[in-house]
């Protein structure tokens, strides 16, 4: 399935300020089904990503399980679209493209070890003064009601970062001095396009470059950084599609 679609629906009773749900099916008749991304400046819809990494090693008890647990609550909105045609677009502007915000509710982030006592967990929801910040969260501490701007071309692919660098600086506002310079590291590893990507939703990888059809595929390589660096090559197949869904193998 396809996650980016899907969730703005299971994620709707989530409180974020949404406008109706994006248009990503285009209909041209009963037996010309396509999937196209239509974007309207204005409309505006939630994403849910939850990422769990989970290690398991050998120890004198037999074996030692260590999960981390991401959960991130954003919205996307579109702040612009360009003409599709050069003639009507601005001298130096992609065709096609499409300027998108993101901006971050809600981030929860815990770890659990085979000792209980090292637990540590962290809701952006709950305000610092009441229960301290862990040193592990400090990189997602200042998510919470932040944003940044990126430009998704014609093709789906993104094409540049708008001001990453301002985003990380009101990011690291409540990190400690001599915590700054990592936090920074870590964050910047995601302003990549392809690590980008992989932070806001593995959705937006997924788009295809065109407008396809039932059975038409179509293939996508990037590169993550984390957890481990890696390089990626996947092949989709579009397997059905309506106004509302499409399924994806």
């Amino acid at each position: 399935g396809c996650d980016a679609w899907k969730g703005s629906g299971e994620v709707a009773e989530e409180a974020v300020p949404t406008a109706p749900a994006l248009p990503t099916a285009s209909i041209n008749g009963p037996k010309q089904e396509k999937l196209t991304l239509n974007l309207e400046v204005g409309t505006r819809f939630p994403l849910q990503k939850t990422v769990e990494q989970i290690l398991r090693q050998p120890s004198a008890d037999g074996q030692s399980t260590t999960r981390q647990t991401l959960d991130l609550l954003m919205s996307v909105t579109v702040e612009q679209v360009l003409p599709p045609e050069p003639a009507q677009a601005a001298v130096g502007a992609t065709t096609g493209a499409k300027r998108l915000r993101v901006k971050y509710h809600r981030v929860r982030f815990s770890q659990q070890f085979p000792d209980s006592r090292m637990n540590i967990s962290y809701d952006s929801d709950i305000p610092p003064g009441q229960r301290p910040v862990p040193v592990e969260a400090l990189g997602y501490q200042g998510l919470k009601d932040n944003s940044f701007d990126f430009w998704l071309g014609a093709d789906n692919q993104i094409l540049d970062i708008v001001e990453f660098n301002k985003f990380l600086d009101r990011c690291l506002v409540n990190v400690p001095q001599n915590q700054q310079v990592k936090v920074r590291r870590f964050l910047a590893s995601t302003s990549g396009a392809d690590g980008l990507s992989n932070f806001i939703d593995d959705s937006i990888g997924l788009l295809p470059p065109r407008a396809v059809r039932v059975n038409e595929t179509w293939s996508r390589e990037r590169t993550m950084p984390q957890p481990v660096p890696m390089r990626i090559s996947n092949q989709y197949t579009l397997r059905q599609v309506t106004r509302d869904t499409a399924d994806v193998d």
